[in-house]
């Protein structure tokens, strides 16, 4: 047990020795030791039996014994700061090398945490051998004195006797009564060396121990011989000194002389041999068995009887009892004197006598004779005796308040009780007891006892930790380290910190908060090495944790004493941990940063090889979810074609690879076969292989990074192995301003194939240091990774051999350009690395087109090389493009070259004529896809490139179009168009106006022009003016607007000023006749590129109404989560100015057979021009359908004004003409009568007044001519039908036609839920049934004037059902001003 063992080595018998000069030299000169280290090694005795027997009448027996050897000039404790110092010199000597300390972090992960630091249990040592030799504490003073003579000696008796009376003894023994219990024994040192001849007189040593026996004691007196061995042969006896010798106090004391002699080259006790050892062994447990124990037995005999006649019986309690009242009246009037200034009195007061340390009692009386028996029973192992005398003793001390002699004897009595069995609790209850006697109390502000105070605590942290208890063991050394010194309290700090490692489960945090706490300390008295070793031990702790303060301190301490100790590489790597400090502020960091760079700086000029890459955090890496970019069988051209997602371009792929469109499910395996031909693992030699990656800067001044690049191995194969320069990396140059946070795409190249390994990235700070992380790629999450991800996070790749690729330019494409704009460009195709032929494109866009009837440039065959110049020159002025901007499914459009043709990388590159024309405003993306097949090679039998290009749409102009039927005329309608300019500053040139479909035509009514979007229905009803009207269709100002022979152009020349608006309006005159299916019209080879890209939009609506359309009916139900959005399956966001109404969405998807015009609503474009940007540009607008429908129409025509001569004729004949037209999906039956009477109420509603200059009576006199009554069995729909009727009128006048009536029977008014330009019909859906059976019947009412001049006049009926009721409403006449009545019959 190693507290006992302590315990028994601490307090064990102290024998002084006292050594001739002659006696020091014969060890000295020969073995470098003293006589008293000489005899240290072998003053334990561990196989004894010796019977004492003490107090009492039961013995027992010694087994082992343990003898403490001093010399007599050392036996005294040193003054307090000479073990200060010496204390603080054992501290600086540990801190001098440190690498022996135990990894705390390795022994944790280990289980094997140490019990205590290396120099902890030294300077334990070392502490309570300072403290040893105190006055109060008598087992520390000396039992027996050894007076060591050399065999030398004429007289060894009068030597002996003479030594003896003139040695120097310790303070503790100059009191006679001390010199009197003194064992005394003496030892003949004899020298077995060869010696030079001596006189035939002198003895030999044997005869000198004769004598000395017969003169001072058989018992007293022993022979030992030494230097018998041979000092050139190492005898390996060495080592057992190197343990007992301790280091000299400045001056001596604590059991040291002042000096000793140095050790020499052969070791310690070269000259001694084994019998010399045995000899001393031998002699020295003699003089322990035979002499030492026996008069210790002998000295607690006489002790107890002292003790047993002054404390035992009545008389001797009586007087202990007033002597303590006394004690206690006499240390309180010390005490109030000394509180309150006044002088002590003289008069011999019986006060303990004071000690040198001025805190203990003295040794008089009977206290110190409990004290002297307590100790020496202790030293012969008599435990039971010395607790039971202590506790006496305590009670004495306590009642007289001497309390550090009180915690002095607690302090032994819990290290009896721990002999004897005691329990735990009671151990450390003494010594704590002991612990707070000896600290300062608020009556005694000395700090003498703060260093006894501290042993109690070291002895119950021992203790403590011998039986588990590590809380117990930390609590005590925190309490101790509290009242201590920075050197003494940092290393009770870092033994707290180690047991709290011991405890289930260790308290990490505790312990780093303490050995930082230990590690200020440490600072705090220059133990530099200490400081950084306890900071070292615990900044492993705070990685991670975000205590950024707490770990920055620690490792700017650490990095400024590792430059100061000329560590640099610690240096570097301490002020690299300090670079990641977000909550510092830009000026520290900066400082930091500073420090870090100049020592890496130093490191570098010092020694190169050393500082290699590092794990830099600056900048901040993203190592874990690298994104990895690369071509293999699928190319991409630019960075933002790999931003798309991969499903949109497989579905392209799907379409242009051969068989693409036959599969459409997973049984089609045509499409699946070549899908699953691509390699997903593999990259080509020479292609560039790129890794993004996140930087982000986390401090708040900018960081300049050079030489960023990829770390990469290219494993090759065995017949290529030893080739230079396999991979060509690029490096990048970037700077991250302060929290940038940045995307940076990295490339390196293969140069040949192997195997490709990416391993990270490297870089270099500031010019000076260089950095390196390795990717740790996260775990996909779930059980499946998904295509993509795989792809991405591999970074092992199969490098093939190198394959020809494809290179496409959109040559003269603008970044930035306005929408509707036409755009002339180029398409250039280049090859690299070989031939390449069998050439496809696939545009997800309406927006682009290529011109079929262009010729190429630099074109070149494949079979060129086996025909001549002439064939060649004759072949290629043929070669155009086969198939160009043809649909294909999907919504997409396709071009393909021949077989024959071929792009050859030496021969140049080959151009196309392209145009470009944008139709919505914002981000434009155009989707290329191409295919092409490589003519070298066999690893890759075609290879596909994607391809994007991103141009910004500008807002030009905003077109609406809202198409009514003609008042005057049921046969056309009138188109009103609102141009909206939304140019900032620049006025646009409106040129024309084509209506592109077949059989329209469009006349130009009147124009104007608004500074505000004015009202739709002022200006539908403000009176258009037709002298203008014009359809001469002019030359063409453009190549791009040359217009077809079967469109429709009105010219119209009008300028637009920026921010402005202009209302045009025109009249439309549908076809009479069906018209050919215009879905897939041919444009022709000179056909203009407008009417192409209006024939793409086209197209792509009619695809979308399509799929619509066979969604609906094949029954699909519709998803619950919306689906995302498809770059080629989503419906175009139509422009306002071609937004499609719902019924052309539903005529679109299923035509319906009774609409109402043959060819289908009209499809119109609007050119224009921007005269500063010499560009042209169109709009279109598709499927112009009226916006609500009419129901039946009815049109009464006939004059005006009529000139009459009532006297030649005495009436006046008007002939009249009434038209209907059915515009609903049904047939109607119509039935008119003429002189039926009309209400008041109708009649007082709905007249209008004449005109005010007017000067005609108002006549009613009027009678119907001919049939009353026509009658229309059957009016289809979209039919017209006439009835001619006149009026006879028999005075001039206003006469007012009042009294017709027509009725509709058994038809609906509406097919659609849209209403009318007046929004005069709601949605009839709902009311449908119930409006079957009934019957409407309208009253119409015209008045015609009379006067002369007077032109044609029209008007217009609607109806609505509101709440049951039938509503008819009459449009506003057009034309010349007229008074409208309608009576409503039911």
């Amino acid at each position: 047990m190693e507290f006992r063992t302590q315990t028994l080595e601490a307090i064990s018998p102290v024998v002084m020795v006292v050594a001739s000069p002659e006696a020091e030299a014969i060890c000295q000169s020969q073995n470098g030791l003293t006589v008293t280290d000489l005899l240290r090694p072998y003053g334990f005795f561990h196989h004894l039996s010796v019977p004492v027997r003490t107090v009492g009448e039961h013995s027992y027996r010694i087994k082992e014994l343990r003898l403490r050897f001093y010399e007599a000039s050392a036996i005294y404790q040193p003054a307090p700061k000479v073990a200060e110092d010496h204390l603080c010199a054992v501290l600086s000597n540990a801190a001098t090398d440190v690498s022996h300390a135990p990894d705390l972090l390795a022994a944790l992960k280990k289980g094997e945490v140490p019990d205590a630091l290396p120099w902890f249990k030294h300077y334990r040592e070392e502490y309570m051998r300072m403290l040893r030799f105190s006055e109060h504490e008598t087992f520390d003073h000396p039992v027996a004195c050894l007076l060591v003579l050399s065999a030398s000696e004429p007289n060894v008796v009068q030597a002996a006797e003479e030594m003896f009376q003139t040695m120097t003894l310790p303070p503790a023994l100059r009191d006679s009564s001390s010199q009197a219990t003194l064992l005394r024994h003496h030892v003949l040192l004899a020298d077995d060396r060869p010696q030079p001849a001596t006189s035939p007189d002198e003895k030999l040593p044997e005869g000198k121990l004769a004598e000395m026996k017969e003169g001072l004691g058989d018992a007293a007196c022993s022979l030992v011989r030494i230097n018998s061995g041979d000092k050139d042969k190492r005898s390996g006896l060495a080592g057992l000194w190197h343990s007992q010798i301790r280091s000299p106090v400045e001056g001596g004391g604590a059991g040291e002389p002042a000096s000793k002699p140095a050790m020499p080259e052969q070791g310690y006790g070269a000259a001694l041999s084994v019998s010399d050892v045995d000899g001393l062994k031998r002699s020295l447990e003699d003089f322990a068995v035979r002499a030492l124990i026996p008069h210790l037995e002998m000295r607690v005999r006489n002790l107890s009887q002292q003790v047993a006649l002054t404390r035992k019986g009545f008389k001797n309690q009586i007087k202990t009892l007033l002597w303590r009242n006394r004690s206690a009246t006499s240390a309180a009037i010390l005490s109030s004197a000394t509180s309150n200034g006044a002088d002590v009195p003289a008069t011999p007061l019986r006060t303990p006598r004071a000690t040198t340390t001025g805190v203990f009692s003295g040794l008089s009386g009977s206290q110190a004779q409990l004290r002297q028996l307590a100790d020496t029973a202790f030293l012969v192992q008599d435990f039971q005796t010395a607790a039971s005398t202590l506790r006496t003793l305590a009670v004495d001390y306590r009642s007289e308040g001497l309390w550090h002699s009180y915690a002095s004897v607690q302090e032994l009595l819990g290290l009896a009780s721990f002999m004897i069995g005691a329990s735990m609790q009671e151990v450390m209850t003494h010594f704590k007891e002991a612990f707070h006697r000896f600290s300062p109390q608020e009556r005694d502000p000395s700090r003498d006892g703060i260093r006894y105070a501290t042993r109690s605590m070291l002895l119950l942290a021992q203790y403590a930790s011998l039986h588990g208890q590590w809380s117990e063991a930390h609590q005590g050394l925190m309490r101790a380290h509290l009242q201590e010194e920075d050197g003494r309290a940092a290393v009770l700090l870092e033994q707290a910190a180690l047991c709290l490692l011991h405890k289930q489960p260790p308290n990490l945090r505790r312990f780093s908060f303490h050995f930082v706490l230990a590690g200020l300390r440490y600072n705090s008295c220059n133990l530099r090495n200490l400081g950084r070793h306890a900071y070292r031990q615990v900044v492993w702790l705070y990685e991670g944790r975000h205590w950024a303060f707490i770990e920055e301190h620690l490792h700017d301490v650490l990095g400024k004493q590792s430059k100061a100790a000329g560590d640099l590489h610690g240096a570097v790597r301490h002020f690299l941990a300090m670079l990641p400090c977000p909550r510092s502020s830009p000026s520290w960091q900066s400082f930091y940063l500073r420090q870090f760079l100049d020592a890496a700086t130093q490191l570098a000029a010092n020694s190169p090889e050393e500082l290699g890459p590092l794990d830099l955090p600056l900048p901040a890496v993203n190592i874990r979810n690298p994104q990895v970019f690369y071509d293999n069988q699928t190319c991409h051209a630019n960075g933002a074609a790999r931003a798309v997602p991969a499903a949109y371009w497989r579905r392209l792929e799907s379409l242009l690879l051969p068989g693409g469109d036959a599969g459409q499910n997973w049984l089609d395996s045509g499409s699946k076969t070549n899908l699953a031909s691509l390699h997903n693992e593999v990259c080509v030699a020479g292609e560039a292989v790129t890794v993004a990656v996140q930087l982000s800067n986390p401090l708040g001044i900018p960081l300049v990074i050079s030489r960023l690049s990829i770390l990469a191995q290219l494993q090759q194969p065995e017949e290529q192995e030893g080739a230079d320069g396999s991979i060509l990396a690029e490096e990048v140059e970037v700077t991250l301003a302060a929290g940038e946070a940045r995307e940076v795409r990295l490339q390196l190249r293969p140069l040949v194939p192997g195997t490709l390994t990416l391993r990270g990235i490297t870089w270099t700070l500031s010019d000076i240091a260089r950095g390196e992380r390795l990717f740790k790629l996260k775990a996909a999450s779930g059980r499946r990774a998904t295509r993509d991800q795989s792809r991405q996070a591999k970074l092992v790749f199969k490098v093939i051999p190198s394959a020809p690729l494809l290179q496409v330019e959109l040559l003269g494409l603008p970044r930035t350009v306005a929408e509707g704009a036409l755009v002339e460009g180029q398409l250039r195709l280049s090859s690299r690395g070989g031939s390449v032929s069998g050439i496809r494109m696939l545009s997800a866009e309406p927006d682009l087109l290529l011109d079929p009837s262009a010729q190429p440039d630099g074109v070149h065959e494949a079979s060129a090389a086996a025909r001549d110049q002439t064939a060649q020159a004759e072949s290629t002025a043929s070669i155009g493009l086969p198939q160009a901007n043809v649909p294909c499914k999907g919504q997409a459009f396709m071009s393909s070259w021949g077989p024959d043709f071929c792009v050859d990388g030496q021969s140049g590159p080959c151009s196309w004529p392209m145009r470009f024309h944008p139709r919505q405003p914002g981000r434009c993306l155009l989707h290329l896809l191409w295919y092409f097949e490589p003519r070298a090679g066999e690893d890759l039998r075609f290879r596909m490139l994607r391809m994007v290009h991103e141009v910004e749409v500008l807002p030009s102009l905003c077109c609406q179009a809202q198409l009514i039927p003609a008042p005057d005329d049921l046969q056309s309608y009138l188109l009103r168009l609102q141009v909206d300019s939304r140019q900032e500053a620049e006025s646009t040139q409106l040129e024309e106006l084509v209506c592109r479909s077949p059989g329209w035509k469009l006349e130009p009514l009147a124009s104007a022009a608004s500074p505000s979007l004015s009202d739709p229905a002022a200006s539908a009803h403000s009176p258009p003016s037709s002298a203008n009207s014009s359809t001469e269709v002019h030359g063409a100002h453009s190549s791009l607007l040359q217009q077809s022979p079967d469109c429709s152009i009105a010219q119209l020349q009008q300028p637009l000023p920026a921010k402005l608006q202009a209302l045009l309006y025109f009249r439309l005159h549908p076809p009479l006749h069906p018209t050919p299916d215009q879905s897939k019209p041919d444009l022709g080879q000179q056909a203009d590129a407008a009417a192409r890209f209006h024939l793409q939009g086209q197209q792509m609506r009619h695809a979308k109404a399509q799929a619509v359309f066979e969604k609906q009916q094949a029954g699909q139900p519709k998803s619950k989560h919306k689906p995302q959005q498809d770059p080629v399956g989503a419906e175009q966001k139509q422009h306002a100015s071609g937004s499609t109404p719902p019924a052309a969405a539903a005529a679109a998807i299923a035509p319906d057979p009774s609409q109402r015009w043959a060819g289908g609503a009209p499809d119109l474009s609007l050119h224009w021009h921007l005269s500063s940007q010499h560009l042209h540009g169109c709009h279109h607008l598709y499927k112009c359908w009226p916006k609500g429908e009419a129901g039946v129409q009815m049109l009464l025509k006939g004059p005006a004004q009529v000139q009459h001569d009532f006297a030649a004729q005495p009436l006046c004949r008007v002939r009249l003409q009434l038209s209907l037209r059915n515009f609903l999906s049904g047939d109607v039956t119509a039935e008119a009568t003429f002189g039926a009477a009309a209400s008041d109420a109708a009649r007082a509603s709905w007249s209008t007044p004449g005109p005010a200059s007017s000067d005609l009576p108002a006549c009613h006199s009027h009678v119907w001519s001919g049939r009353k009554r026509a009658h229309i069995d059957t009016l289809p729909s979209g039919a017209i039908n006439h009835k001619t009727t006149e009026v006879l009128l028999s005075s001039e006048g206003m006469h007012n036609l009042q009294d017709y009536q027509v009725k509709v029977k058994d038809g609906l008014l509406l097919i659609s839920g849209t209403r009318g330009l007046n929004d005069a019909f709601p949605d009839f859906t709902g009311k449908r049934q119930q409006l079957r059976q009934e019957r409407q019947e309208f009253n119409f009412h015209r008045e015609i004037r009379l006067p002369a001049d007077a032109s044609t006049a029209s008007g217009h009926v609607h109806a609505k059902v509101v709440e049951g009721v039938l509503e008819v409403t009459v449009d506003k006449v057009w034309g010349p001003q007229a008074s409208d009545r309608v009576d409503v019959q039911f």
